[in-house]
């Protein structure tokens, strides 16, 4: 191999593992500075964020439409990852769910990190038979699952790609 050709082999190991990008708004805002982002499911377009103040106002507009939103991380799925909590605001959450059952994210230590996410939303009821087991899988006490007794109406997404940083 010649020198020319382990030069240009660097570049493109460079550029294909360098995966630093911008979160934009619509208004073309940065949200989430560039950085290394773990990639979990499809790679996600480069279509805007979601604002979650403009999903909230009216999230029937939103309903069973391809979003991308950005929050953080409140929990995720102890046994297998395969779903996660997302707070969109201090108190607006997001149960985003994985398409296909086809990815999933890290068990644990991810708490408190930034994620953006794209899929279909929704506004759903989740059963408490749902919750019990989203609970069960999230780590929660015997106790604690026991006090669920009523169905929860929540905001939901089934998501093709996910990214944490």
């Amino acid at each position: 191999m010649n020198l020319n050709n382990i030069f240009l082999f660097f570049c493109f190991l460079f550029f294909a593992c360098n995966n630093n990008i911008d979160v934009k708004d619509d208004k073309g805002n940065v949200v989430l500075r560039s950085g290394k982002f773990n990639y979990y499911g499809d790679k996600l377009t480069s279509s805007p964020v979601l604002h979650y103040n403009d999903l909230i106002t009216n999230p029937l507009n939103y309903q069973n439409k391809e979003v991308k939103l950005i929050g953080d991380i409140k929990s995720t799925c102890a046994k297998k990852g395969c779903w996660v909590r997302v707070f969109l605001s201090d108190t607006i959450e997001l149960f985003v769910m994985f398409k296909d059952y086809s990815f999933f994210v890290p068990k644990s230590g991810v708490e408190g990190k930034k994620i953006v996410v794209e899929g279909r939303f929704s506004v759903d009821t989740t059963s408490v038979q749902s919750l019990r087991h989203f609970a069960e899988d999230g780590g929660a006490s015997y106790e604690e699952i026991e006090k669920i007794k009523d169905p929860k109406i929540e905001y939901t997404m089934e998501a093709h790609g996910v990214m944490i940083k």
